[in-house]
């Protein structure tokens, strides 16, 4: 069984580090993707070369993941919307010339205008940005949020699963669109492993991991996550899951606990690799 590989994020990361800090960490643990900055990897090929920075993830043994370049909200208003597509595309040529192949973003769950008007958009304006990153062979993920205690002032629910998600993305008619699927939203969405077994693997561009501290999906936060294994989700099940349709691209740990993050980056990703390497050796022996 064949199943996700680790990637760096930076929720985990204390703040201060460099691409080529973040490398390092990523090579001296054994980590083979990194959620990179696009900002600090531009600025480098402003600085040098596309091929000095492919040459500088390659001498780390680490491949650019996913990294995040809509330079524009996908809500956000018409004209500005419009206008950052062309930058996008910029961004997109970027991207691919060190090797990185997804993209996306996350929506909100509830909004202020009606349902049917926001799933329009979304639907449209995916689309018109698969459009323009297929040419350069990447994908574009969205994550929906399952939380139920976000956003509570907004009078609309919207799409904050993987059913409703993954239909109105098909509805784009794009190959190159797809879930960044999230544990923690998975399991406070009330989500089912028979929904994953239902998708396809291409359906999924990028993996965030991650736990929740206690079973009540209806009180929990954001900031309530923890690391993989230390909850009471299924990752067991969860990853099974997304080996069996397929699914061999990047998993990376998303967390928002300062404590955690503002300790000695050295031993946060230590910490966070040992968890991710327990949950998945477990998911494999479970799997054979």
């Amino acid at each position: 069984m064949s199943l996700p590989k680790p990637s760096l994020h930076a929720s985990i990361l204390k703040a201060g580090y460099s691409l080529e800090e973040m490398l390092d960490l990523a090579q001296r643990f054994g980590i083979p993707g990194v959620d990179a900055s696009f900002g600090a990897v531009r600025a480098l090929i402003d600085d040098t070369s596309a091929a000095a920075a492919r040459d500088l993830f390659a001498a780390h043994n680490a491949l650019p993941a996913y990294m995040g370049f809509i330079p524009a909200g996908i809500f956000a208003p018409e004209a500005e919307f419009m206008q950052s597509l062309e930058q996008f595309s910029e961004n997109c040529a970027i991207a691919a010339s060190v090797g990185c192949r997804r993209t996306g973003s996350y929506f909100p769950n509830r909004m202020s205008m009606p349902p049917d008007e926001a799933r329009r958009i979304l639907r449209d304006r995916t689309k018109v940005l698969a459009e323009r990153a297929e040419p350069h062979g990447i994908a574009i993920g969205l994550e929906f949020l399952g939380l139920r205690t976000f956003r509570l002032d907004e009078p609309h629910a919207f799409l904050n699963n993987i059913p409703d998600t993954i239909a109105m993305l098909r509805e784009t008619g794009r190959p190159n669109v797809g879930l960044i699927l999230d544990s923690f939203h998975y399991f406070t969405s009330g989500g089912e492993l028979a929904q994953i077994r239902s998708l396809r693997a291409e359906d999924i561009v990028h993996l965030h991991v991650n736990d929740a501290p206690h079973a009540d999906a209806m009180t929990l936060e954001d900031t309530d996550r923890v690391l993989p294994g230390k909850g009471v989700i299924d990752l067991t099940g969860w990853f099974q899951a997304i080996a069996e349709i397929g699914f061999d691209g990047y998993v990376a740990i998303e967390i928002f606990d300062d404590e955690f993050r503002n300790q000695d980056r050295e031993v946060a990703v230590s910490i966070a690799k040992q968890a991710l390497d327990s949950v998945l050796a477990q998911a494999a022996q479970s799997g054979d």
